[in-house]
């Protein structure tokens, strides 16, 4: 299952088609007060805007990015983010979790991963 946390909607419906595509069940919310549970073992997806590390003391096992820049990216990553991603790019989005997904044999088609998607989430 996957959640996205998204506060502008043409860009939480365009990110919520593309893991449908991918045969990913999806869950889309507009800000983190929605949220029900923490997302404890899963991965956070969240604009540079709205990064924090404190995703990780939540129980997510890794935070990806979305950037208007390289230079964003990079000072994401180091505070604890484990990539970033063009903000812009659906595409290169589904590619990382594809990947990331690989290397811990997850299952991002027919099983869902347990991805927490929060790009232009709101803390709240």
């Amino acid at each position: 299952m996957v959640l996205v946390i998204e506060s502008e909607s043409t860009l939480r419906r365009h990110v919520v088609k593309e893991l449908e595509v991918i045969g990913t069940t999806v869950t889309s919310i507009s800000r983190v007060s929605e949220l029900e549970r923490w997302p404890h073992g899963e991965i956070v997806i969240t604009d540079f805007k709205h990064f924090t590390p404190f995703w990780l003391t939540a129980g997510a096992t890794h935070i990806i990015v979305l950037t208007d820049c390289a230079a964003e990216g990079a000072d994401a990553c180091r505070r604890g983010a484990l990539t970033w991603v063009p903000h812009a790019s659906a595409a290169t989005l589904i590619a990382t979790l594809g990947e990331l997904g690989s290397r811990r044999g997850i299952a991002t088609g027919a099983a869902p991963a347990q991805l927490a998607l929060t790009a232009g989430a709101e803390n709240q």
